[in-house]
């Protein structure tokens, strides 16, 4: 759990979000690479809170 939430951290550390005016909001876009990896990283981190050492690394898998 350690290593991928520190992987989580380098991965998204220098991504670029795309806002997007729509309406009277703002919309976030991701370039497809971006999109598969949040994909992928939303499957680790569901999976985390699963674990029995999830106490342990609690307040970050909450924060991702």
């Amino acid at each position: 759990m350690e290593n991928t939430l520190k992987n989580l951290e380098i991965a998204w550390k220098d991504v670029d979000f795309d806002f997007r005016a729509h309406a009277d909001v703002f919309l976030i876009g991701l370039n497809e690479d971006n999109f598969n990896m949040l994909e992928e990283n939303q499957v680790s981190v569901t999976s985390m809170f699963s674990s029995r050492y999830l106490s342990t690394f609690e307040e970050k898998v909450v924060y991702w």
